[in-house]
């Protein structure tokens, strides 16, 4: 079925990451009500259980648990200008 169908794009899989393996976590600046838990990479996984509970604290309480270097703001801060 898909052997004759013809190319219409290629996408070479590059998976991007931060200069950093740490997680950015904590509230989106400027939009109210959103969320950023991304990062970890290649750790991301091992780290889903505690990521889950700080993000929880910090939307379902409005307690920040977040330590420093994960925080949004620490890692905007540390990235490099372009």
């Amino acid at each position: 079925m898909f052997r004759d169908a013809p190319v219409i794009a290629r996408w070479a899989g590059v998976r991007p990451r931060a200069k950093s393996r740490a997680p950015m976590l904590g509230a989106y600046p400027g939009r109210a009500g959103h969320f950023i838990a991304n990062g970890g990479f290649k750790i991301g996984f091992g780290m889903a259980p505690k990521i889950a509970e700080v993000m929880a604290n910090l939307i379902l309480e409005g307690r920040n648990t977040i330590p420093d270097a994960f925080q949004v703001e620490s890692c905007l801060n540390a990235a490099p200008k372009t």
